[in-house]
């Protein structure tokens, strides 16, 4: 597909609404997808053939409750259709990337969601993969400087292989985070990238998608980075030059 026509078609794609509600002193976030969520992600699904799904009903309930309780020991609660999750503290950090502020406290907190990326890949059985790990589904929490993931109702495809799933959230992270980022600052980027996620087997498989997703980009993955053409080539040639 052409990169304009699949930039294009990316913006679209959007399944929940969120929202706060209080319960007494307990504060918790609610999610609730759209009536049409199942028939569009199974439209898109058939179309683009990816490697991962958007969970819908019983299947995204069960995902955000293990997910809840794998990586941060927390009860997700059910009322009716919609989900009310236990609110994370910090501060979403695509939200924090397009603040004013100094280039290196934003490598600073994208290192962050580097080393919580890896934290999960580790935990349990080691083959937990996000499915969708961009900046948007990261919190930043200034007070213990770190970073958490939310988000769960996107799975990568079971049958991949976990260092492929894994690569591929690394891959969703940093296009996401480069893409609020001075392209200059990239190969600075790339560095933090092999510190804070010490695996150069899952460093090379990102490095090949990235090298895919430029000859073959689909709305799917572009709107998980938001990253457009110019920025795919100065970030593949960064990682390039970093492994040399």
């Amino acid at each position: 597909m052409n990169f304009a026509l699949a930039w294009s078609l990316s913006w679209p794609l959007r399944f929940v609404a969120l929202g706060c509600v209080d319960e007494g002193r307990t504060p918790w976030v609610s999610k609730h997808q759209y009536g049409w969520t199942p028939a569009l992600v199974a439209i898109t699904q058939a179309l683009f053939r990816v490697r991962f799904r958007t969970l819908t009903g019983a299947a995204w309930v069960a995902r955000e409750r293990q997910a809840y309780a794998r990586l941060y020991g927390l009860s997700v609660r059910s009322v009716g259709s919609t989900l009310h999750l236990p609110r994370l503290p910090g501060q979403v950090v695509d939200d924090v990337l397009r603040a004013p502020g100094p280039v290196e406290a934003q490598i600073a907190v994208v290192r962050a969601c580097v080393e919580a990326l890896y934290r999960a890949h580790q935990s349990g059985d080691a083959a937990f993969s996000h499915g969708d790990a961009t900046v948007r589904n990261f919190l930043w929490d200034p007070v213990m400087h770190t970073a958490r993931l939310f988000d769960f109702e996107t799975e990568h495809d079971p049958d991949r292989p976990p260092s492929w799933r894994r690569a591929d959230d690394l891959r969703a992270l940093t296009g996401s985070a480069a893409a609020r980022l001075p392209p200059e600052r990239y190969p600075e980027l790339v560095c933090m990238l092999a510190e804070a996620y010490p695996d150069p087997a899952v460093g090379a498989a990102c490095l090949a998608l990235w090298r895919d997703l430029r000859r073959r980009p689909d709305p799917f993955h572009l709107a998980q980075t938001r990253l457009p053409a110019a920025g795919h080539t100065a970030l593949i040639e960064a990682w390039e030059r970093a492994q040399v």
